[in-house]
């Protein structure tokens, strides 16, 4: 029996579902089976490939463990309780309100961390060590890894250290303050993810808060240009549930921009579902386009402006014939850090599958569950295209951060500490780089 052992880096915090128990690791059975799909990808002609492959299902013959170690930092995700009783996390990039604090999920980061690989075929050992930097720098662990979550790094072998960076053209940097606490290190680096990701998908809108700002989500300008100019998703939901409700017809007279996502009047309105081309949302609260609040009288209750109250409505999205409850993001971001007191941060892509484009979904209301919409994904997509749109075609010849983002008043981003920047400043300053670096 071989084995080899590997020396692994821990560049994010792990979130896991028992951290408070002292086995809390990664799990091998969460690492082998995407290992043993990435190397059988990589083998080829390889001459004994044929010993090192169990066919009964398609995994390699090798044993794979995680001696145990106890976290260096081991914390329950910061929760703030909700109005409704419950419990709703406090971090960039995590949803999911919980109901007790016992079901709360913990953060973890190991000062080290190694990998023991045991096997009959020394050829394979090999294999894996020749390939296994790569596989860390394209994949994370555990859950919301598609956000940046659970990155580890290789930084030792057999053969040297084997630190490897994901060949992209998407990346930018962030840089932290000297000296922070390991949770602010953590907290502004994905504050930084979860607005670039936001800014893709949803857009922003935190203009009520101190230095927000509004941001329309790259996607909606990807919908609307000449070549397509489609409908917004959200405006095709609007319009089909709550034309006449009082908070739509309210945004309806606010916004007025005409190249805005409420007032915009595309030429095509085939009711397709862009923002779940970057990850399906099966379920989401729309808070104020509910049924009226009542009270224990079953009279509408007003607000101290004396303006009805709304129920949070919710609109969840089923497949036609069931066949899709779940579709990835095929966007992954992977932040590595390249020096002490910096992160790089690579934006990854996956083909999305044929299944996935083109399929229709039945979209329902919790306040008028009869009245179904049918929408569906567009047939064709091409997400690396539509990155080099949002960063270089559109921002760089068409967009104006001063006009959508307040306040702003940056001459050169490279110049600032990210940690300083409002969320505006910050996100503009992405932009700067990744619009740099595809010009490179």
């Amino acid at each position: 029996m071989h084995t080899l052992e590997i020396s692994l880096r821990q560049d994010t915090f792990l979130i896991h579902f028992q951290g408070d128990q002292e086995c809390a690791m990664p799990r091998p059975t969460e690492i082998k089976p995407k290992l043993d799909k990435f190397l059988i990808s990589k083998i080829n002609d390889h001459p004994f490939s044929a010993f090192w492959i169990n066919t009964k299902n398609n995994s390699l013959k090798y044993a794979l463990k995680i001696p145990p170690r106890l976290p260096s930092y081991s914390k329950m995700i910061p929760y703030k309780p909700t109005k409704d009783g419950n419990y709703s996390p406090q971090f960039p990039n995590i949803f999911g309100n919980i109901r007790t604090q016992a079901e709360g999920k913990y953060f973890l980061f190991f000062d080290k961390l190694s990998l023991t690989f045991k096997s009959d075929f020394k050829d394979l050992l090999d294999f894996i060590e020749a390939h296994i930097a790569e596989f860390f720098s394209l994949n994370n662990l555990g859950y919301r890894k598609s956000k940046g979550f659970g990155s580890f790094s290789v930084v030792g072998s057999p053969s040297g250290n084997r630190i490897n960076l994901p060949a992209t053209k998407f990346q930018y940097e962030f840089e932290h303050e000297p000296n922070e606490t390991l949770f602010k290190n953590q907290k502004n680096l994905f504050r930084s993810i979860e607005l670039l990701s936001k800014s893709l998908k949803s857009g922003i809108n935190t203009t009520k808060l101190t230095n927000g700002f509004y941001f329309k989500s790259m996607m909606f300008h990807y919908a609307s240009r000449p070549e397509l100019n489609e409908q917004w998703d959200k405006k095709s939901i609007r319009e089909h549930f709550y034309r006449n409700h009082e908070k739509y017809t309210n945004i309806k007279k606010e916004r007025t921009d005409l190249q805005g996502t409420v007032a915009y009047n595309a030429r095509n309105k085939n009711k397709l579902l862009f923002r779940d081309l970057l990850g399906l949302t099966t379920e989401q609260e729309w808070m104020g386009y509910g049924n009226p609040k009542r009270d224990k009288n079953k009279e509408i209750i007003k607000d101290k402006n004396g303006q009805i109250a709304y129920q949070t409505d919710v609109i969840r999205k089923y497949s036609i014939d069931a066949s899709i409850e779940r579709f990835q993001a095929p966007l992954v971001f992977k932040p590595i850090c390249t020096s002490k007191n910096k992160h790089s941060i690579f934006l990854l892509t996956s083909q999305i599958p044929d299944t996935y484009t083109g399929h229709t979904f039945n979209v329902k209301s919790s306040s008028k569950p009869k009245n179904e919409l049918t929408m569906k994904i567009p047939d064709t997509f091409d997400l690396e295209a539509f990155l080099h749109f949002a960063f270089h075609d559109f921002w760089g010849t068409t967009f104006d951060f001063t006009k959508n983002i307040v306040p702003s008043n940056i001459k050169d981003p490279a110049l600032f500490s990210d940690t300083k920047l409002s969320d505006g400043e910050l996100l503009e300053n992405i932009y700067f780089q990744l619009y740099s670096g595809i010009q490179e």
